[in-house]
């Protein structure tokens, strides 16, 4: 459920009219708002019934969750967040990783490839 707003959010896979997403950002944020609290109740009642909105983003989270645990060597991986100018996905340095590099890019490559982007510099 937890991806259901990105998906409402996101104009290639949101249910809404493809016009929602012409108005300026503020009107656009209070129409999404409201959109899902109207969706709320039946979406915690059935939410199978939105398995199409969110199916995609649970897969790719069960495939990352199955490569970190696939991780043998006791490492912590971090992420710095978006909010820094170069964010950084590493190890904390308190062990190494069992993770192939190859495979840790290709995942991270295949990902950025195939996910719509997270924002648009000229919006």
């Amino acid at each position: 459920m937890r991806f259901l707003p990105y998906a409402r959010a996101v104009a290639e896979t949101s249910p809404l009219p493809a016009t929602v997403f012409q108005q300026p950002h503020a009107d656009l944020t209070g129409h999404l708002y409201e959109s899902l609290l109207d969706l709320l109740p039946r979406l915690l009642d059935h939410p199978n019934e939105y398995r199409e909105l969110w199916e995609d983003e649970d897969r790719a989270l069960g495939a990352s969750e199955d490569a970190i645990e696939e991780e043998t060597g006791g490492a912590r991986w971090v992420f710095d967040g978006v909010d820094r100018i170069t964010p950084a996905l590493h190890v904390d340095r308190t062990a190494a990783s069992s993770l192939a590099a190859d495979a840790i890019v290709a995942h991270i490559e295949r990902r950025l490839r195939t996910s719509p982007p997270a924002w648009d510099p000229y919006d």
